[in-house]
C-alpha cells in the first residue's frame, strides 16, 4: 500500500531491521545483535566541539555540585590539588653560556643574576620567606601555589579548564600579576555565532577566535560571570577582546581539534551520585530500624472481644518501665538489616572506580590503608605518583613557562630589580636564560631508608643536591650556605670535634 508515494506496511518497523541487526561484521565489536543493541545505542559519530558546546556547562554545574556536597569527591579533589602543587614549585634559573668563554668576574655576575632571579621570583610569588604580601595575584590575596591549585587542580577537575589571565598590577612592586578566570566567562558574544570571523580574521568557536589550525588569536571575555548580579549592571553581555598572549587556557584534549575542556570528574559523576544515594538509603533504613523501639502484633480477631489497635498507631514508651500487653498481642523488634555485610566492600569498590580518573588508589582517596600491607600500599602509589610527576611537568611547560617569561621580561625592564642585566642582555637576553622547576615530593614513610638511598644516589652520581633538596621544596644553595654557617659556628664554639667523637663512639657501640 502506498500513501503520498511512501510504502505503508502493517508489519512492525523493527522487523525490517532484523537482518541488519544480526549482520556479522569483520570485527565482533562492530556487529549489531539483539544482545548488544542497547549497550551502544548512544554511540554515534559526533563533532567533539558540538558535543562539548552542548554538554560542558551542564557537566560543570553537576561537578561543582557534587564536589560541594559529596565529601568523597571533595576529598579526592583537595588531595589531588595538594599532591600536584603542594607548597608550589621552586624556580631554578640557569644562564646557558659556556663558562670557559667568560671571565671570572662575569661568571660571578651570572651566578649573582641567577640567585637574584630565584629570590625575586620567590618573593613575587608569595611562596617564599619575604615579609611582603604576594604580588603575583592581581587581587593581592593568593600566592602562586594557591593560584595553581585553583586553576590546575580544582579547575581541571570541576570545570575541565584552567584559565589564567596576565595583566598589569599597578599596586605591586613589579607591574605584573595573574588571576584565574571562570570558564563561563569565555563565550561567543551576543551578535555573533560560532563560525563567524573575528577581529583578527580567524574563526570564532565557543568564545575563542582561532586560526585554521586551532591556534588561539583572541578570547572573548565577559566582564563578569553570566549568573552574577553585576552582569547586568556592567552592561548586559558586555565583554572584552583579550589577545591570546595574555590568556593561557589549559585543558586536556580527548579528541583532535577540541577547543574547550570537559571536567575530569565527568566519568565519576554517575558513580558518586549513585554512591551518595546508596549511602543515604542505607542510613535511612538503619535509622528507621533504630527509631522503632518495638512493634505490637495481634493474632486475635473481632470475635475474641479484644478491641483491635489502630494500624500504624504510635505509642509513647517510658524509659526503664515494665508493662503488660493486651490479650492476643505480642511484641517484637524490627530486625536491622542495614548496613549489610556487603556494604563496606561495595563502598570501597565504588570509591576506587570514582577516583580512577585522577589515577588515585583507594588508600589515598580515602586515606585508609587498613587492608594494605607495606608493600602493597607502596605499589598502589606508583602509578599515582607517576601521573602526578607527569602533570607537574605539563604544568611547568604550559603555565609556568608562560608566567616566568612574562615575569622575566618585566623584571629585566624594571630598573634596579635584577643585577647585571646589561651583561645578560649582551649575552642574548631571554634567549640564553633557561628555567627548571623543583617540586616537593611525598615524604618516604621510612626516613632512614630514604636517607641511605639518597647517599647511594649522590655517591654514584645518579642525582644532584638540587634534585634532592628540590623534592623537599627547598633551595639547595640556600641549604648548603646555611650548613656552612652552622659548621663554622661549630668550629668557633669548639663543638665539631665533640660531635665527631660522639658519632664514632656510637658507631662502635659506646654510650652517648
Amino acid at each position: 500500500m502506498k500513501l503520498f508515494g511512501f510504502s505503508i506496511t502493517k508489519e512492525h518497523p523493527k522487523k525490517h531491521f532484523a537482518p541488519h541487526r544480526n549482520t556479522r561484521a569483520y570485527y565482533d565489536a562492530a556487529a549489531v545483535t539483539d544482545h548488544n543493541a542497547n549497550v551502544w545505542r548512544h554511540a554515534r559519530a559526533v563533532d567533539i566541539n558540538s558535543v562539548v558546546g552542548t554538554d560542558a556547562e551542564i557537566l560543570r554545574q553537576r561537578c561543582q555540585y557534587e564536589s560541594a556536597n559529596n565529601a568523597q569527591a571533595k576529598g579526592i579533589i583537595e588531595t589531588f590539588a595538594i599532591d600536584l602543587i603542594g607548597k608550589g614549585p621552586r624556580l631554578q634559573v640557569r644562564v646557558a653560556i659556556e663558562r670557559s668563554e667568560l671571565t671570572e668576574k662575569q661568571q660571578k655576575q651570572i651566578d649573582e643574576f641567577q640567585r637574584a632571579c630565584e629570590r625575586r621570583f620567590s618573593d613575587w610569588s608569595g611562596d617564599g620567606d619575604s615579609v611582603f604580601d604576594t604580588d603575583c595575584d592581581l587581587s593581592g590575596t593568593e600566592t602562586l601555589s594557591e593560584i595553581l591549585k585553583l586553576g590546575m587542580a580544582r579547575g581541571l577537575m570541576d570545570d575541565g579548564e584552567g584559565i589564567f589571565l596576565f595583566d598589569r598590577n599597578a599596586t605591586g612592586r613589579l607591574n605584573l600579576g595573574f588571576t584565574v578566570i571562570d570558564p563561563a566567562r569565555i563565550v561567543t558574544p551576543m551578535g555573533m555565532v560560532d563560525g563567524d570571523r573575528g577581529p583578527a580574521g580567524g574563526r570564532v568557536l565557543q568564545g575563542i577566535e582561532q586560526d585554521d589550525y586551532g591556534k588561539p588569536l583572541n578570547y572573548f571575555l565577559l566582564k563578569d560571570h553570566p549568573q552574577s548580579s553585576l552582569y547586568i549592571s556592567k552592561g548586559f553581555g558586555a565583554y572584552d577582546i583579550v589577545p591570546a598572549d595574555r590568556i593561557r587556557m589549559v585543558r586536556r584534549r580527548d579528541r583532535a581539534q577540541q577547543a574547550r575542556g570537559i571536567p575530569w570528574l565527568t566519568p565519576s559523576l554517575v558513580v558518586f551520585a549513585d554512591l551518595r544515594e546508596y549511602i543515604l538509603a542505607t542510613l535511612s533504613a538503619a535509622r528507621t530500624a533504630a527509631a522503632l523501639s518495638v512493634l505490637l502484633e495481634s493474632q486475635s480477631d473481632q470475635a475474641s472481644g479484644v478491641e483491635p489497635a489502630q494500624e500504624f498507631e504510635e505509642l509513647e514508651v517510658p524509659r526503664d518501665t515494665a508493662m503488660t500487653l493486651p490479650y492476643g498481642y505480642t511484641s517484637k523488634q524490627l530486625k536491622a538489616e542495614h548496613p549489610s555485610a556487603q556494604f563496606e566492600d561495595f563502598h570501597r569498590r565504588m570509591t576506587s572506580v570514582g577516583a580512577r580518573p585522577a589515577m588515585m588508589p583507594y588508600n589515598i582517596a580515602m586515606l585508609d590503608s587498613a587492608r594494605h600491607n607495606y608493600a602493597s600500599g607502596r605499589l598502589d602509589h606508583l602509578g599515582y605518583w607517576k601521573n602526578i610527576e607527569t602533570l607537574q611537568g605539563w604544568t611547568g611547560k604550559t603555565v609556568l613557562r608562560w608566567m616566568v617569561r612574562n615575569w622575566l621580561q618585566e623584571a629585566i625592564a624594571t630598573p634596579g630589580y635584577l643585577p647585571h642585566v646589561g651583561l645578560i642582555m649582551r649575552l642574548g637576553g631571554l634567549e640564553v636564560i633557561g628555567v627548571e622547576w623543583l617540586w616537593q615530593r611525598s615524604k618516604h614513610v621510612d626516613p632512614v631508608k630514604e636517607a641511605k638511598a639518597q647517599t647511594e644516589r649522590l655517591t654514584n652520581h645518579l642525582t644532584t643536591l638540587a634534585d634532592e633538596w628540590g623534592e623537599q621544596g627547598a633551595d639547595w644553595e640556600a641549604k648548603i650556605r646555611q650548613r656552612a654557617r652552622e659548621k663554622e659556628l661549630l668550629r668557633e664554639l669548639e663543638l665539631e670535634q665533640e660531635e665527631t667523637d660522639e658519632t664514632e663512639e656510637t658507631k662502635t657501640g659506646g654510650t652517648v
